[in-house]
């Protein structure tokens, strides 16, 4: 059971892993810039969030509401069972995006 839940959780977090490895690495050095402008930086803070939430919970969600089709086609019917808890996890990733986000403010 515990591989159903791995493979679920690598593949339900595969989009927001790869997106914050990039925001991550881009976010701190802009914000950095403009830290001397308040208002900019909230500005510049406030669209970036905004863009994450569109992309995480857009392809997240999308991950979601097809994750048994996703499952089947990718890792073959045995792992049909790890697509209960990716449809959970994937639904909760745009939150961990958020979240990650807005700890590194």
């Amino acid at each position: 059971m515990f591989g159903y839940y791995n493979v679920a959780a690598q593949l339900a977090m595969l989009p927001a892993t790869k997106a914050m490895e990039v925001i991550n690495r881009v976010t701190f050095p802009i914000l950095s810039r403009v830290h001397a402008e308040q208002g900019s930086l909230q500005t510049i803070y406030t669209r970036l969030l905004g863009l994450v939430a569109a992309y995480a919970f857009g392809t997240c969600w999308g991950l979601a509401a097809v994750a048994p089709e996703l499952v089947v086609t990718v890792l073959g019917d045995k792992w049909l069972a790890a697509s209960v808890p990716m449809t959970f996890l994937a639904a909760v990733a745009p939150l961990r995006m958020l979240s990650a986000l807005s700890t590194t403010r």
